[in-house]
Parts: C-alpha cells; structure tokens; sequence
C-alpha cells in the first residue's frame, strides 16, 4: 500500500487485479482499479490514480477501465478463432457467442447488473447446468479480454446453480429403465426398415446403437469411407465425430457388420440424423411394458448396451474403449445392481452336469 498526500491511497492487489486507488469525496468512498496491472508499473499508477481523484473531485465520473467499445462480434470471432479446444467445443462456444452478440453490441456493455439480468433470462429459457457451462464459456472469454488489452479488468461472472431453471424437472433426461436383451430385441423386431419418404436407415440403425454402445449424436456422423466400408471389421471413430473428442476403432460383431452392409451406400452418411421418436414410440409400445414404453428413448440402446457388454464380459476397460468414456468410473455407473445380475451370479452355485457315459 502506498499513501499519498493528495488525498488518496494508492493499493496493490496482486497479478490479477492490479493498482487500485482509494479515496474519500464528498462524504462517499471509493476503491477503483487505475487499469494498471504491473507491480513495477507503480508510477504509471500514480499517474492514473491522480486523474481519477482529480475526475472525482471535480465532480465528474470517474472512467470504469471495464468499459470499452471494443466491437462484441468483432472481439468474439478473434476469440474463437484463438481459443484451443476440441472442434464439438468450439461448436458449443459458437452457439454460446450467438447469444452473447444478440444481447450485447460493445464489450463495454457487459457490466455486472447486465451479465446477472442475462443469467436470469437465461434459467427461463433453460435449465442451470447449460446456463452454467455458458457462464463458465463466458468467464473464459472475458479472461481473453483481458489478456489481449481490450479490457483492463473483467466483470464478475456469478456461479449459477446447476439445479436451478425453469422447466428444470420436466426436461431433464429420464434415467434409462432396466432392459433386457430379450426386450431390446423385440423392439428391433417392431422397427420399420427404413424411415418414410426420406427412406433413412431406421431397424439397422438401432442394431448398431445396441451392439456398438456408439453415441446417437456420432451415430448420426458416419460417413464412406471415413468411418467404414462395406466388409470392414471395424468402425474408425475420428475425433471430430465423437462428443469426448476420442478417436478409436470399434470392432463389429457379425450383427453389425451385416447391418452396416444392408445399408452402407458407395460413398456418404449412413445413417444421417432424422427423426427417431415416432418409429421408436410405436416399437416400445408394443414390445416393452408400459412403464418402460413411456420412457424409452435412443439413447437408451447405448445405456442397455453397455449394462449388457458389462454383464457379459466383465471387461471393464474393453467396454470402456467401445463406448467411448474417458474415465472407467464414467463406465462403471452403467453396472446395475439388478435381478438379472444377481441371478448371473447365483447361477455358479448349480451342480456341474458330468457328461453321460456312452
């Protein structure tokens, strides 16, 4: 800390904050950052903190080193274009600017009161934990600012809470009910070959889904040659298709492969992306029981997938690797502690049969 007699104090806050000065005018008191950050840069500070006291004193407002007319869409797209993440996150940072630029034109518009009033239109419009990873997007961004000199300091970004939102119980997703392989089956069975007019790939599709546990979102990327070729025994995942950015190959069981063949074209998407819901209600309804049928989604050929894979195997890191999980324990919550384990598991007390003499 550094007094002056001028009727101000002059203060340090570290790397991150930088030189603030503090003073006392016309019975209020103030504490405001001079926008210099270095700690040998103190003169400079001075400097700045004698033109804030001096604005002050005057009666003049002194100016916010936040404020900047920096353009937003400009600042945004140089941020995009520097900032290294996976190709699927830079997709998520995309949408979140579009958001950003509808609402806000300069940089100098993001204060505090504007940033919390976002916040809230936001958890009407969507549940806490996406308004979240926005915020979270949003404090990196801003941090960019800083660092690049298009802000001298950057406004707080508040944690949002991740059950918060409107609409928060009704839209998050159903757990997946406990199926069984019988069950999974049979709804394939009641699955139209293709879609209507569009004639996209619906039956193979879902025998895919369940036997390779691959993602819908990277079911819907998969491309010829890119990923597979008519005969290949394996799908070549590429980083840009799958949502943790994990690039393998997954080899096919028989099933699969023959599905692939029923409908892999020369060149192009398999499968492409298209609406599942009604072919996969109308299956379930007639394949599954009721409080199963109501509940049943896409995503819910990978999660029986995987609970299958596990019971069966018992090779944790292999089932790992197919799916495409990052962490084992990521994989080992798909492990149910269910009937059909248990009964797996009794099975080993049943007497050997010893073959008949002949």
């Amino acid at each position: 800390m550094a007094r002056s007699a001028h009727g101000y104090t002059l203060r340090w806050r570290g790397p991150e904050r930088g030189w603030y000065v503090r003073f006392r005018v016309h019975g209020k008191r103030h504490d405001l950052p001079t926008g210099v950050k270095g700690r040998r840069e103190k003169a400079a500070a001075e400097i700045a903190a004698r033109e804030i006291y001096a604005r002050a004193v005057r009666g003049e407002r002194a100016p916010d080193p936040r404020r900047s007319n920096e353009d937003f869409v400009k600042a945004a797209d140089r941020w995009l274009n520097s900032v290294a993440v996976r190709d699927v996150t830079r997709v998520t940072y995309e949408k979140y600017a579009g958001y950003w630029v509808s609402r806000w034109s300069v940089l100098g518009e993001l204060t505090d009161g504007a940033i919390a009033i976002y916040i809230r239109s936001r958890l009407r419009e969507a549940r806490g934990k996406t308004v979240a990873n926005e915020c979270s997007a949003l404090r990196n961004f801003l941090r960019w600012c800083v660092d690049t000199g298009l802000l001298l300091e950057a406004p707080p970004v508040p944690k949002v809470d991740k059950a918060a939102g409107v609409g928060y119980r009704e839209r998050r997703r159903v757990a997946a009910p406990e199926l069984a392989p019988e069950e999974i089956w049979a709804l394939i069975e009641m699955l139209p070959e293709k879609s209507g007019r569009a004639g996209w790939p619906v039956r193979a599709r879902a025998i895919v889904a369940y036997t390779t546990t691959l993602r819908p979102g990277t079911l819907d990327k998969l491309r010829v040659p890119d990923h597979y070729s008519k005969g290949a025994t394996v799908l070549r995942i590429t980083h840009d298709i799958d949502k943790e950015g994990f690039a393998r190959e997954v080899p096919l069981p028989q099933i699969a492969r023959d599905a692939l063949d029923s409908v892999c074209p020369d060149v192009g998407l398999i499968f492409g992306r298209h609406r599942l819901g009604p072919y996969l209600q109308a299956a379930a309804a007639d394949a599954l029981p009721p409080h199963k049928a109501a509940v049943f989604t896409a995503q819910h050929f990978r999660s029986a997938g995987i609970t299958y894979t596990l019971e069966r195997s018992g090779n944790l890191p292999g089932v790992q690797a197919i799916a495409g999980h990052r962490h084992a324990s990521t994989t080992s919550k798909y492990v149910r502690a269910g009937f059909r384990a248990a009964q797996q598991v009794m099975s080993i007390w049943e007497p050997k049969r010893e073959p008949a003499d002949e």
